[in-house]
């Protein structure tokens, strides 16, 4: 049971608009660091069979495309649970 690394694609974005993670004690503004997090679906294939997994992410907007390439961490048992995401 070891966690293993590949690339895959993000085929989907859904922005969760009505989730907001403040990120400044102190703000002026009700938007002021605030960061609203996105769902993304993202398509990747481990010992030649596609997989299809969707895990909720912070990040900002700008690495959150369709068509960009991202690292899946998975378990090994369970290759279609994506455990984490990271930016390529």
């Amino acid at each position: 049971m070891s966690n293993k690394e590949t690339v895959g694609k993000i085929i989907k974005v859904k922005k969760l608009w009505w989730l907001k993670i403040n990120k400044k004690p102190i703000r002026t503004t009700s938007l002021d660091g605030a960061i609203f997090p996105s769902s993304l679906q993202v398509q990747y294939r481990v010992s030649g069979k596609e997989h299809i997994g969707k895990k909720i992410v912070t990040w900002d907007n700008s690495f959150t495309q369709v068509g960009q390439e991202v690292i899946v961490v998975y378990n090994e048992d369970k290759p279609q649970k994506i455990l984490s995401l990271r930016k390529k």
